[in-house]
């Protein structure tokens, strides 16, 4: 994908913008043991004021999907970058615990329509087969905020005071809010942008009832729920803590911890876009007949694999099954088709 000058500037608004919100949604964990102290609260202010963050992204994504048809995906976030620099700069200025989960709900809303745009102006920009490898890449860079929360928000703390740390987060999303207005546009350049009749609250609540329905929401659900929700509690919430008390931790050292954590979940984000190769679909073995010269291997009588030494084909029973290695058994003498980690295919 070799993106024009256009497309490149929005790909990395849709980045920061993305990044800023992760970044919000985990500067919590690296300097919560502080924090709490401070407020005169115990560990469970983290748990709430995680928690009041995303309640208001929850809130926010009726109305986010609304203004999203209404005015579009550029000005919406612009929107909300007030309520997002308000609330940052709220935790910052906390006199108690209850104003800082007020904080942090009010970020929550200014934070509401970052995933939402990005997704709805790569469907725009980056439509038909490089949709999937764009998301999977703005969502990978976008990780670059939990990497900021880490040791860079830890060493801004130390220097500055937690407090100082969290006003400093409010300017910054003050400058990429900037950035995002200059950079992002709602349609591609070369083309007519297409009529989108603005939807009313019921249409809206019909279409998340027919989103509810979709065939495979469940799983994908699962795994959400599951691997999203875990890393996320984990880096923004009980990691800060466990690190302090348990092993002593420094702001810079828990900042380390977190930093690695973050650093590894984005090449898995980036990976899942090749792997469904760009078309949306998981990419598995090729149906087509066979390569000409298949690895054929056997079995002995004792379980145990060689190769053979013979150059000629390999073919499966049928031409419909993925053959890229063979495996052949002494009870039929033919060779039965495996896929590339070697587990035997269906026949």
């Amino acid at each position: 994908m070799k993106p024009s000058q256009g497309s490149a500037r929005l790909f990395a608004a849709l980045a920061l913008v993305t990044g800023l919100s992760q970044f919000h949604r985990a500067a919590l964990g690296v300097v919560g043991p502080e924090l709490a102290a401070d407020l005169g609260a115990g560990a469970g202010l983290l748990g709430a004021a995680n928690g009041a963050f995303f309640a208001a992204l929850l809130l926010m994504q009726v109305p986010v999907g609304l203004a999203l048809d209404r005015i579009g995906p550029r000005l919406t976030v612009a929107a909300l970058a007030l309520p997002a620099a308000a609330g940052a700069l709220g935790q910052a200025l906390a006199g108690s615990a209850e104003a800082f989960l007020a904080a942090r709900f009010l970020l929550g809303i200014g934070c509401g329509a970052s995933f939402m745009a990005s997704v709805v102006l790569a469907a725009r920009w980056y439509a038909g087969a490089g949709l999937t490898t764009a998301l999977a890449r703005i969502f990978a860079m976008s990780q670059a905020g939990i990497l900021l929360a880490g040791a860079p928000f830890a060493l801004a703390a130390e220097w500055l005071g937690w407090r100082g740390a969290y006003a400093a987060g409010a300017l910054l999303t003050l400058a990429l809010s900037a950035l995002w207005w200059l950079w992002a546009r709602d349609d591609p350049p070369d083309r007519i942008a297409a009529p989108r009749p603005a939807e009313t609250l019921i249409e809206a609540l019909r279409g998340q009832v027919a989103v509810w329905r979709t065939p495979g929401l469940l799983p994908v659900l699962a795994m959400h729920f599951v691997g999203y929700a875990a890393m996320a509690t984990v880096i923004a919430v009980w990691a800060g803590p466990y690190l302090a008390e348990v092993h002593g931790m420094a702001p810079e050292a828990r900042g380390a911890v977190l930093f690695a954590m973050g650093w590894r979940w984005s090449p898995g984000c980036s990976r899942s876009g090749r792997s469904s190769g760009g078309s949306g679909r998981a990419r598995g073995p090729s149906r087509a007949s066979p390569p000409p010269r298949s690895s054929c291997w056997l079995h002995s009588r004792r379980g145990r694999r060689r190769r053979c030494r013979s150059r000629s084909r390999c073919w499966p029973r049928s031409a419909s099954v993925p053959a890229t290695r063979s495996w052949w058994s002494p009870k039929d003498a033919r060779c039965s088709p495996t896929t590339r980690s070697g587990a035997a295919s269906p026949r």
